[in-house]
């Protein structure tokens, strides 16, 4: 900034006075790849900041993904503007996820939602049918099942199952 003062008798002075400005993180945003996604899926994510004059600021940031139960499923510290991505695990609860991101003066909280995934999965090993739970939810259905031996007469019957996701039964 220039300045310069006169008084009433001509006397003047000019002079240049520079001054810092001190960026004030104002904005903490998130580049997010997916809002809505399924197990075992990768979401990838850009942590930005912003500072008073909706400049970029390049800091440490603190990030911390949880489930919809509250439970912290990644934890890591990045640098803004540095891509990242997390995969979910096999059996991610379905629901609202967080992404909670940090630094000692500003924090901000973004979700991305997990779908319901129901499926299931037969094998058949030796003379055992054995049935997973292969989505992220409870099954709970009634299964037919239709035996057919090579002598004999066929056999169907239904059955019952409970399996929480990851369990297996035969």
């Amino acid at each position: 900034i220039e300045v310069q003062a006169v008084d009433e008798h001509g006397n003047n002075k000019r002079e240049n006075i520079s001054f810092d400005i001190i960026p004030v993180q104002t904005i903490l945003d998130l580049n997010l790849s997916l809002t809505i996604v399924q197990p075992e899926q990768t979401i990838e994510f850009t942590p930005l900041l912003y500072d008073q004059a909706n400049d970029p600021l390049i800091k440490k940031i603190d990030l911390k993904i949880s489930d919809p139960k509250g439970k912290i499923k990644a934890k890591q510290t990045l640098t803004t503007k540095e891509f990242a991505s997390f995969t979910l695990p096999q059996y991610a609860l379905p629901g609202q996820w967080s992404i909670e991101l940090s630094t000692p003066e500003i924090e901000h909280t973004f979700t991305f939602q997990v779908q319901e995934v129901k499926n299931k999965t037969l094998m058949l090993q030796q003379e055992s049918l054995i049935i997973q739970n292969t989505g992220n939810i409870l099954l709970s259905e009634i299964v037919t099942i239709t035996l057919k031996p090579a002598t004999g007469q066929e056999i169907t019957f239904n059955k019952k199952i409970d399996l929480n996701p990851g369990e297996q039964k035969s």
